[in-house]
């Protein structure tokens, strides 16, 4: 999108909510004519983990007791998209905190959950699922309504008292898969090596470049990912529907199940249209919930461009800091979408910042991160550990906290995983893509000249030298000691402790707490719970969420900032997209791994085409 088209798209957010301040915005009205709500009430307590209210104190969005209707749909992202405006909000801490809210309303007779095309990871699945067996632990009831769904969708309605499927719908429980894609057959007609090496027997970062299959070592890692995924999904299945495990497995096989079928298999208790299902459960008196919710306040139209960033909470507070993204050496490379990526210098000035905060009781860290930068991830590892000198810091890992992630995890007090968290790849790689046969295939000639031995080691024109493999492998042992070093130091392990389970492996959530690599298995509620605890903060103190969004001013001078003149990048990216019609995900891959090594040639990055759903 180019920078022209995104701004008009703020600018029409802004202008939304500004017409939302003056009572007028069109989203406040749902398209469901039977829905019974409030127009406005007088006073609403924020949402458990936004800047103030309490968990506890619900909201009054109609008189008496009523059903609450939520939709979960879309990717459930830890993170919203950049200066996102839309009040209801679908990330993964709003949709848990409205879960919560709405359980603890005393108003509350049951919720009635829509659960249509949900995006993300299995992890992710595991936290919603969780947070709605929660709301039936306090005493309401929880019925659910697909009109599709796949292993993500059914995961989380395993966490209902009874499911109900559309009449025309289906039901694709066909049990998790992986992918990587190998991209080594296209290099090869480029004219482009990838010239790396690796430290740790798993570390197959590099692999989807240097090879045309899996390696054993990949393959047996991978498989163990599948085998300990498949078997939690079995087990919830089994436990939500009164099934056998055998025969949940057995289920897996015969994938996809229209409407008749998937009742005949016991997967849902009946064939119904959402609203007769809502209607014949609520007998009119149900909410929307995100007509019940406060609505955050919107920002003046004229403070977009003030250069100021919105002000968080004052006061004793606990601080949640997201790090999403790959992870990079210096600050952010810019873009319109400063979430993406997870920048150290950037990063440890916040990390300072809230370590010199007297107000700030307690700090989360959540993490959903590949990795990256070996040089980043400890430069950040080192900030945590200042930080966790100071006041408690746990961290909280997401679908993913591998490699670079994991190492900046291992610098927290306690660190809590889903069972499918893909967690460890305690390894390195370093290298380069050599594009020299590429420059000659596009009649591009480059000249070298060198005052030193090693001058020209990381040039992309030529592969290594005996010498400089040499050197290159030595100081990729010296980062992964230094690796195993620091893991060994935030989890109270020896080197020798440790080094069995790196070896750059990814591990399950599951296996990592086996391993002693996790200290809990637990989603993001469960580490602010416990962070309040540590930190002797109410359950009502309020929560500073960073990264903050930066003004629409800022968001500009990052765009037009931005290291846009990288030769190598632009020159491989107009190969595959212009004259050699490349694939489209290949040419984004390779053009990834680029960016991953725009700064630093040893990364802590786990293999960045591996998918797990």
């Amino acid at each position: 999108m180019s920078a022209m088209l995104e701004i008009k798209r703020l600018l029409s957010g802004a202008v939304l909510a500004a017409l939302a301040a003056s009572g007028c915005d069109p989203r406040a009205y749902e398209n469901d004519p039977g829905a019974q709500t409030k127009a406005a009430a007088p006073s609403t307590p924020a949402l458990p983990g936004s800047a103030g209210g309490s968990a506890a104190g619900g909201s009054q969005p109609g008189p008496g007791k009523h059903h609450v209707v939520l939709e979960l749909a879309g990717s459930l992202a830890e993170l919203p998209g950049t200066w996102d405006f839309n009040p209801t909000g679908k990330t993964l801490r709003e949709t848990l905190a409205r879960i919560d809210r709405v359980a603890r309303d005393p108003d509350t007779r049951s919720l009635i959950v829509r659960i249509s095309s949900v995006s993300t990871s299995m992890a992710t699945a595991e936290e919603v699922r969780g947070a709605l067996l929660a709301a039936q632990a306090l005493g309401k009831p929880v019925h659910c309504h697909l009109e599709t769904g796949g292993n993500t969708e059914y995961l989380i309605a395993t966490g209902c008292d009874d499911i109900a499927l559309a009449p025309a719908g289906d039901i694709f429980l066909s049990g998790p898969h992986a992918e990587a894609m190998f991209v080594k057959g296209l290099l090869d007609k480029l004219g482009v090596v990838a010239d790396f090496e690796h430290q740790g027997k798993y570390k197959g970062a590099a692999d989807s470049l240097q090879r045309d299959t899996m390696s054993e070592a990949q393959r047996e890692a991978i498989d163990a990912l599948l085998d300990g995924a498949t078997r939690r999904l079995t087990e919830s299945v089994a436990a939500a529907r009164k099934l056998k495990p055998d025969a949940v497995r057995a289920l897996f096989d015969q994938a996809p199940f229209a409407a008749d079928a998937a009742r005949a298999a016991k997967l849902v208790d009946k064939l119904v249209p959402f609203e007769r299902f809502r209607d014949d459960i609520a007998k009119g008196a149900f909410v929307l919930a995100s007509a019940s919710e406060p609505k955050p306040e919107p920002p003046n139209i004229f403070e977009l461009f003030s250069g100021k960033a919105p002000e968080g909470p004052k006061g004793k507070r606990l601080a949640l800091v997201y790090l999403v993204g790959g992870i990079v050496h210096g600050k952010s490379g810019g873009g319109l979408m400063p979430s993406q990526e997870v920048a150290s210098r950037d990063l440890v000035s916040q990390l300072h910042k809230l370590a010199a905060d007297d107000d700030v009781e307690a700090v989360v860290l959540r993490i959903d991160s590949p990795g990256g930068s070996a040089l980043a991830s400890d430069i950040i590892w080192q900030a945590v550990r200042e930080l966790a000198a100071r006041k408690p810091v746990i961290a909280s890992m997401g679908a993913v906290a591998a490699s670079g992630g994991y190492y900046i995890a291992s610098g927290a007090q306690k660190i809590y995983a889903q069972p499918d968290t893909i967690t460890g790849s305690i390894g390195v790689i370093g290298g380069k893509l050599v594009l020299g046969g590429l420059y000659e295939k596009l009649g591009v000639k480059k000249e070298i000249l060198t005052r030193g031995t090693r001058a020209a080691m990381f040039s992309e024109a030529r592969p290594f030298t005996p010498d400089e493999r040499v050197a290159v492998t030595k100081m990729m042992k010296d980062v992964y000691g230094q690796f195993l070093e620091r893991v060994g130091a935030g989890r109270k392990l020896s080197r020798g402790q440790v080094e069995p389970f790196a070896q750059g492996r990814v591990w399950s959530g599951a296996d990592a707490l086996s391993h002693k690599l996790v200290d809990e298995l637990g989603g993001l509620s469960a580490a602010i719970a416990d962070a309040r605890k540590r930190g002797k903060l109410a359950d009502d103190a309020p929560i500073q969420i960073l990264p903050e969004p930066p003004s629409l001013t800022g968001l500009i001078q990052r765009w037009s900032g931005g290291g846009g003149g990288d030769e190598v990048r632009a020159t491989l990216a107009s190969a595959l997209l212009g004259e050699l019609g490349a694939p489209p995900q290949a040419a984004l891959d390779l053009v990834h791994a680029l960016t991953m090594l725009r700064h630093d040639h040893v990364q802590a990055v786990m293999p960045f085409t591996l998918s797990l759903n």
